[in-house]
């Protein structure tokens, strides 16, 4: 008869399998790690506890060939959850060392993860590949969208269920290798890191494990396209290439990013709202065939990754009016708002000095708090506390540059706030020549390049110049 986990090794196995499963930005999962090693959510040594418990059970029981079916698998995922803790040292020094490179590096520390983990009847090759994707996950959200504010934790939230879905184990029986089929629109004011926010998605993708290392780059996995940028004429070619003679200036064939993009990666295509209707069509086609072919070419070609979009515009003044609706409902397997800087330093009010000292790190490469400190104070004794930063994290960069070299920090516009302004504008208070100044310069802040304002306020760049000077 099979030996059997003790009722209260089983019940605390029950709480890590769930733990495991949870997104670790879920207050579900903050409060459950609380409950279990009876700490406040935020404290740091909430996973150190968490994890001496469970190495402490784990030492205790029968070995898993031992148990029966249902206290196996218990085992194995408290054995899981233990291993990916042990080893994110070693997948972290993994991530770190595959920056920047190309080709893909070996894993040496493979060999001692597969060691601790056979004993537990545990598919390696499988955990091995789950494991470096969840800590890439972890890694690059945490690093690359740091916050603490609510509107910042809900947005990792909201991006790790776009990786593994609502739980890691539907994910793993469900939808591993599916995840192309789930389009995502990103939609945010410029500048509040909707190219962070994919980036992180893209490089976060399954990567397949084969001998003694994964078998490519996270760095290959991401690849991406601002429509703004590219003319209209050279936009098709860009996104599905061409052949040789197909236009004029098309001296040699051309691979465009959906050719060029991995299999397990991601296609992000930024201001989706520029892109026209033929372009539309073409993209559809991708989506709902994946299959594509370039310009001047009858050659059909294949592609297996994942579209993620982005978009300043209000979703629903883009349907029926720039985007086709069949276009739209089959580009949005779920929309993802990303919070502005004004939103994410209203919900805290300790958000600015945070984000400052974020800021200086970036920028210096170091952490300086002393320098964020001055600099912070600098913010707040020059621009008004309801200053809308319509720039958002880009236009608090580029200040905390400026205060580094100068000491001062000025805002691209009046100290007024936007808000001000247009209350100023409804009451008649306001210069015909300052409305238009104003309105400018917010619609400037929505867009990358002065061209793209132009082309959205229907005028040539100069009178953009003009109005903003």
């Amino acid at each position: 008869m099979p030996d059997h986990l003790s009722k209260t090794t089983r019940s605390f196995f029950q709480e890590v399998r769930a733990a495991a499963l949870m997104s670790p930005f879920s207050d579900a999962r903050y409060e459950l790690d609380a409950r279990l090693t009876s700490l406040p959510p935020d404290d740091s040594e909430v996973v150190p506890k968490l994890i001496a418990r469970l190495q402490k059970a784990l030492g205790a029981v029968p070995k898993a060939r031992a148990l029966g079916a249902e206290d196996r698998e218990l085992l194995g995922y408290a054995a899981l959850f233990e291993a990916f803790h042990r080893f994110a040292d070693d997948f972290d020094a993994l991530i770190e060392a595959q920056r920047g490179k190309t080709d893909p590096v070996p894993f040496v520390a493979h060999r001692n993860i597969a060691e601790y983990l056979t004993p537990f009847e545990v598919d390696v090759e499988r955990s091995l590949e789950l494991f470096y994707q969840l800590r890439r996950a972890f890694v690059f959200l945490t690093r690359r969208l740091p916050g603490d504010e609510v509107p910042m934790r809900a947005l990792r939230h909201r991006l790790w269920q776009q990786l593994f879905g609502r739980d890691t184990l539907h994910y793993h029986r469900r939808l591993e290798g599916r995840m192309q089929d789930f389009s995502l629109l990103l939609v945010g004011e410029t500048g509040t890191g909707k190219t962070s926010a994919a980036g992180c998605l893209g490089r976060a993708g399954r990567i397949p494990w084969k001998g003694d290392r994964f078998t490519t780059s996270y760095e290959r996995l991401f690849i991406a396209a601002n429509l703004s940028e590219v003319p209209g004429e050279l936009l098709t070619s860009a996104l599905f290439g061409h052949q040789k003679g197909a236009f004029t200036g098309a001296i040699a064939n051309r691979a465009g990013i959906f050719a060029r993009s991995d299999p397990h990666g991601v296609v992000f295509l930024d201001e989706i709202g520029e892109l026209h209707e033929p372009g539309q069509i073409k993209l559809l086609r991708v989506l709902q065939e994946r299959s594509f072919s370039p310009v001047g070419s009858d050659r059909t070609e294949r592609f297996d990754g994942r579209v993620i979009a982005a978009t300043h515009r209000d979703p629903d003044t883009l349907v029926g009016g720039r985007m086709r609706e069949d276009f739209y409902y089959r580009l949005c397997s779920d929309v993802v708002r990303v919070p502005s800087l004004q939103e994410r330093i209203a919900s805290d009010e300790g958000a600015l000095r945070r984000l400052v000292e974020s800021a200086v790190t970036r920028v210096v490469g170091t952490e300086d708090r002393a320098m964020a400190e001055e600099i912070a104070e600098v913010i707040e004794r020059t621009i008004p506390a309801d200053y809308a930063w319509p720039g958002n994290v880009r236009e608090l960069e580029q200040t905390v540059r400026a205060a580094l070299l100068t000491g001062e920090v000025k805002t691209r516009r009046a100290p007024e706030s936007k808000a001000t302004a247009w209350r100023a504008a409804e009451g008649g208070d306001l210069p015909l020549r300052e409305l238009v100044r104003s309105y400018v310069a917010h619609v400037r802040a929505m867009h990358p390049t002065l061209e793209a304002t132009a082309r959205h306020l229907g005028v040539d760049r100069r009178t953009v110049q003009k109005h903003l000077s």
